[in-house]
């Protein structure tokens, strides 16, 4: 029997679905500390002000966390710190985790330290886009944390690394709220953007041969539009053009919420037919609806 082909397999299933997209290799594990032979290692570590001291970073990489209370000058973890005063940055995340230790000793340390390093990767977002090249999570979960500092309970190599676990989960969830808010950005800019698929008014037919012509420059301004104002004064026995025209903008006439990138379509009666304007209304319904957005088209 013949090999069926990928391509054939996938129709059979009943849509044509993308090849998966091939995933970058995951580069070199390093060990995270502020001894690293690695930049991105001796950044993502606790004690970056020290390594900055000694020469192994060129950047700061302070940390702003619960309000930045004042903290009284001393030695937290490997560094010492002159007095901070209320409302300034921890020198380093190895700064902001022990002062915060100090405050609240009956904390989860874990959790603690998990809200310093989100706090660390959402204040310097270079550090989530490195990690993100060299392979994200499953990068992070090879690298090792040993410090050779008195306090080892953090230390060790990926996932045995209590450390490492922290420093995973912060960037899982930096990267996630990225994600949606980028949606979100997404989604809000596509409603405020979109404009209709098909012309609403293509469609509709002259309510006369006499009204054909006017309604051809109605149909070029229906195109542009994104959004429609008309109210028709016809009684409701007589063929209105603007009626029509609000039915069929439907959700997107007279809606009373315009911004800045919107373009309107306005229509209104004339007065044939026996049809009597109110002028004024109808110019200050215009008047009072533009604030300020892209054009009119009338």
């Amino acid at each position: 029997m013949g090999k069926v082909s990928e391509e054939k397999i996938k129709q059979l299933r009943g849509k044509i679905v993308p090849f998966p997209t091939i995933q970058k290799q995951t580069l070199t594990p390093v060990n995270i500390s502020p001894d690293s032979k690695d930049g991105l290692g001796v950044a993502l570590s606790l004690a970056t002000a020290l390594a900055k001291e000694q020469g192994k970073l060129q950047n700061d990489y302070q940390v702003s966390v619960n309000n930045n209370p004042e903290a009284p000058g001393g030695h937290y973890g490997v560094e010492t710190h002159v007095q901070k005063p209320e409302g300034v940055a921890y020198a380093s995340a190895e700064h902001a985790f022990n002062h915060q230790k100090q405050l609240h000793p009956s904390a989860d340390e874990y959790k603690l330290m998990v809200e310093v390093l989100q706090a660390k990767l959402e204040q310097h977002p270079r550090l989530t886009e490195a990690i993100a090249k060299r392979g994200g999570v499953d990068w992070l979960e090879n690298c090792t944390n040993i410090t050779n500092a008195q306090d080892q309970q953090w230390e060790g190599k990926g996932k045995e690394s209590a450390f490492i676990q922290a420093l995973s989960e912060a960037y899982t969830n930096v990267a996630e709220k990225s994600q949606q808010s980028t949606l979100q950005t997404q989604q809000e800019k596509s409603k405020q953007t979109d404009r209709p698929l098909i012309n609403p008014l293509s469609q509709l037919e002259p309510i006369s041969a006499a009204v054909a012509e006017h309604m051809k420059k109605d149909i070029a301004m229906a195109q542009i539009a994104t959004q429609f104002i008309g109210k028709s004064a016809a009684p409701s026995n007589t063929p209105s053009s603007t009626r029509n025209y609000e039915q069929a903008w439907g959700e997107r006439a007279n809606t009373g919420n315009y911004s800045k990138d919107d373009i309107v379509m306005v229509s209104g009666s004339g007065p044939w037919r026996g049809v009597k304007t109110n002028q004024k209304s109808q110019k200050d319904t215009v008047k009072t609806s533009n604030k300020g957005y892209k054009g009119w088209v009338a």
